[in-house]
């Protein structure tokens, strides 16, 4: 196989491959695409294997089992890269990706680096083209890093999830990002209020999912913006369950469970016809079941069923 060097694309994924990559896969030259993800392939990544493949543009290692560590800087040359994408099965891997002052050539659209040891790539600040990047299960601290929804407008999938990322999620009040239908921070350690004017900054999400953090305050008015399944499960959200003037009409399903909301059930739910699914479970609230639970379409199939 590693005498193909006129091979343009190598798609071996979901199988059962095992044992070390060959080094010799650099001679494939001219190939655009390395699909290898879903296998057995364990061991190091080779060091030698991208510096050569001038006209990579695709590559998935995901969801094998390496180990030892990857420097990202052996991609910083592969200037036509637009897909890179590494989730780890078991958190053996460690990827460098700070190596200053190195500026990658290429402009990604896709990184998925999940369950590794890594830090916060600093070489993001530099990507202007982001459609999906996935962070999650690293250990990552620091702050939020909004600014990848300043640098790349045409964001459409955020995953920090399951990080140790703190302090208060500030977004750019006079920002919008139409793109963006999946923003997802569960499980950090995040303060502070919900940002006022989320649901104007992000106003088409599918999915925001900021629960088991530990935000404070009331939920704003603006979440009715969205047409998204929102979880704010396990925070220490309290007050009125949402502004009477709320007019959630386009969520399909809302999770506010355990957090310290009190008083009735708001009648910012009433006009809400497209709702699928409410948890309110373990909140301080009080008054009367609301009639129009009777006549609601609860429980109704989801858009994103597969995130419960």
């Amino acid at each position: 196989m590693c005498k193909l060097r006129n091979l343009q694309e190598l798609d071996l994924s979901r199988n059962s491959f095992e044992g070390n990559l060959s080094s010799c896969l650099s001679n494939l030259v001219s190939l655009r695409l390395l699909e290898l993800s879903e296998n057995n392939f364990a061991g190091t990544i080779p060091s030698t294997l991208f510096p050569s493949l001038k006209s990579i543009e695709y590559v998935s290692l995901s969801y094998n089992h390496f180990e030892g560590a990857f420097s990202f800087s052996l991609l910083a040359n592969d200037s036509k890269l637009e897909v890179f994408e590494l989730d780890s099965h078991n958190n053996n891997l460690k990827v460098k990706t700070e190596n200053p002052p190195w500026r990658p050539l290429f402009q990604l659209k896709i990184l998925r680096l999940s369950n590794c040891q890594v830090n916060l790539p600093s070489f993001l600040l530099y990507q202007y083209d982001l459609r999906a990047v996935n962070l999650s299960h690293n250990r990552l601290v620091g702050k939020i890093p909004t600014w990848l929804l300043v640098n790349s407008t045409r964001l459409e999938f955020l995953s920090l999830a399951n990080n140790l990322l703190s302090g208060p999620l500030v977004l750019n009040a006079d920002s919008k990002n139409l793109d963006m239908l999946w923003f997802d921070v569960f499980m950090n350690r995040i303060q502070g209020v919900v940002p006022f004017f989320i649901g104007s900054i992000l106003p088409n999400l599918l999915l925001l999912n900021m629960s088991k953090n530990e935000f404070q305050g009331s939920i704003p008015p603006s979440l009715g913006d969205m047409r998204s399944l929102d979880l704010l499960s396990n925070n220490n959200l309290q007050g009125q369950l949402l502004p009477a003037k709320s007019n959630l009409t386009r969520l399909v399903a809302l999770f506010l469970d355990n957090n310290g909301f009190s008083g009735e059930i708001s009648s910012g739910l009433l006009n809400n016809t497209n709702l699928g699914l409410l948890d309110l479970s373990n909140n301080s609230l009080s008054g009367h079941i609301s009639a129009w639970i009777d006549t609601s379409t609860l429980y109704r199939p989801l858009l994103c069923p597969e995130i419960l």
